[in-house]
């Protein structure tokens, strides 16, 4: 930049400083709610800067976020209440002086240094303002002896992951992020790992694809190719670089092999047409591309479309149609178990069970058919507490599924049930706190369970 691009520059902003610097000199009063506002955005670029100093966070991403902190802070300052101030003769030729100054010197300012062809973000990623959380007593001691057990138990995927989750509903990316990559660093092929850190590494960075996020979503295409995430976030990068060219084709890839009626299809349609209004030409033929709906898809919204009457008519015909082909000709563990949820939809428990003991003859091991035809078997609730009955007929199918999949919470509460039934409230016990520990604690369904150990701790 020359020295007298700087002077145009910085003139007509020195002028427009003092002009807003003096009259505030004797300001009366503030919004508190708004300063409030302002010291949360400030703490965030403190955070910023000590994470990019750490290494964290690279430089162009740091910049970017902390220019978006930059323009909130200056939209909490613009919300504050009626003030009064000390008017001199210089700050009103000050002011008048402005008036003319700042439009010159922001206009050159942004010349230099702004980016004009940078699309402008969606309204709900700008218009949410991340302020911390207010913990209640009870989350925060469940998230801290989630924390104690991890301390313990270094090794549990499932808990980092869940106080990953806890973290990020809390809205504190940075120790979300410390959880996601423990769970990470322990299971690197693990999903909820590689997109829960994304998710949090994005929520830092106020929506830039950083570096680590494009590696993360390099990653997750390569365990799940099919994902439209490492498209999408692809597509995104190369627009906030700039290249709108490389966006829109990435996002005219994903959308011409997305359904119709995929819930992410709306998200893909604004990015085009921003990127499309960008290069100036129209995004109607792109957004005309979709993937035809599969058969299933096809059937579904047929289904939709007819009255509840039709709908269960077509449904009954369907089902029938598959136990008589099953019948006749026979079929394989999973045709008997789709059979078997089919009949459970339509509130028919012994077409169910039958169905999945037929499953289970030629997949006896299985757990999700074990588990299936023992939540089948279930019985309503006949005792004051409201709990479901576990008969002895599903009780060894409870215990086979858990064999195989110990970390089912639904199956510790099962058996936590029965045992409860059977004049045992210690293995009662037992059951239910493996069912905390792995549940998130932020959840309602974490606070029934909770609540259900209190009660019998109490009795």
């Amino acid at each position: 930049m020359s020295f007298s691009t700087l002077l145009v520059i910085l003139v007509p902003l020195a002028i427009a400083i003092a002009a807003l610097a003096l009259p505030l000199m004797g300001r009366r009063s503030v919004d508190g709610a708004a300063d409030s506002t302002i010291a949360i955005l400030k703490d965030q670029l403190a955070e910023l800067e000590r994470d990019q100093n750490r290494g964290l966070i690279a430089a162009p991403e740091a910049k970017a976020a902390r220019l978006e902190v930059e323009r909130r802070i200056l939209k909490a300052a613009g919300r504050t209440g009626p003030q009064t101030f000390e008017s001199t003769g210089l700050g009103r030729a000050l002011v008048m002086l402005a008036i003319v100054a700042l439009p010159a010197g922001s206009a050159a300012l942004y010349a230099q240094l702004g980016a004009p062809a940078l699309p402008d973000r969606p309204l709900a990623s700008r218009e949410m303002e991340r302020t911390p959380t207010e913990v209640p007593a009870e989350v925060a001691a469940m998230v801290a002896n989630l924390e104690a057990r991890l301390a313990a138990e270094p090794d549990d995927v499932q808990g980092w992951l869940m106080l990953g989750r806890s973290k990020l509903t809390l809205n504190r990316e940075g120790e979300a992020i410390d959880a996601y990559r423990q769970a990470l660093a322990r299971a690197p092929d693990e999903i909820e790992a590689i997109t829960g850190l994304a998710d949090a590494l994005l929520q830092r960075s106020m929506g830039v694809v950083t570096p680590e996020v494009r590696q993360l979503m390099f990653r997750l295409a390569e365990l799940e190719p099919d994902d439209p995430r490492p498209l999408y976030f692809a597509g995104l990068a190369d627009a906030q670089a700039g290249d709108y060219n490389g966006a829109l084709e990435r996002w005219r890839v994903l959308l011409e092999n997305t359904p119709a009626d995929a819930p992410w299809r709306a998200q893909i349609e604004p990015s085009i047409v921003q990127a499309a209004t960008q290069l100036g030409i129209d995004p109607a033929p792109i957004l005309s591309l979709a993937a035809p709906p599969s058969p299933e898809e096809e059937r579904a919204r047929q289904l939709a479309e007819l009255s509840p009457e039709e709908r269960s008519a077509q449904i009954r015909g369907m089902v029938q149609g598959l136990a008589d082909r099953l019948a006749s000709e026979g079929g394989g563990a999973e045709d008997w178990q789709r059979l078997g949820r089919s009949y459970l939809v339509m509130g028919d428990r012994e077409g169910a069970v039958r169905a999945f003991r037929e499953a289970l003859v030629q997949e006896p091991d299985d757990a999700a058919l074990n588990k299936d035809l023992a939540t089948a078997l279930l019985e309503a609730p006949s005792d004051p507490r409201g709990l479901p009955g576990i008969p002895d007929e599903a009780l060894p199918h409870l215990e086979r599924a858990l064999a195989q999949t110990p970390e089912d919470p639904e199956l510790h509460w099962y058996l936590g049930i029965r045992a409860l039934a059977d004049g045992n409230p210690a293995e009662t016990k037992q059951h239910w706190q493996q069912v905390l520990t792995r549940l998130d604690p932020t959840t309602p369904e974490h606070a029934m369970v909770q609540s259900r150990l209190d009660m019998l701790t109490v009795n």
